[in-house]
């Protein structure tokens, strides 16, 4: 059997994902405690930041182009003038 040690105690190697999140939830000091090595160990390595980039934002970094993105504002700026100075009028 594979098992992991945990002060004295063992803990089957199948179980331990388990294991540590009961522990997690818990112990807000273990929940910490595991958070920041989890962050530590995925920041440290380049793929991992890169998925956890993507994770968040639902996707992969897209490129803009700042002069189509200041455009696209003023469209939409002179659109809601434009709407609310007609709807004014209807």
């Amino acid at each position: 059997m594979l098992v992991y040690d945990y002060n004295g105690d063992y803990v089957e190697a199948s179980k331990a994902i388990d294991f540590i999140s009961d522990k997690c939830k818990q112990d807000p000091e273990t929940k910490q405690e595991v958070f920041d090595y989890m962050w530590e160990m995925i920041t440290g390595d380049r793929k991992l930041r890169d998925e956890l980039k993507e994770w968040f934002f639902f996707g992969p970094a897209k490129y803009i182009d700042p002069e189509e993105e200041r455009l696209g504002h003023q469209i939409d700026h002179d659109y809601g003038l434009w709407r609310d100075e007609n709807v004014k009028a209807i």
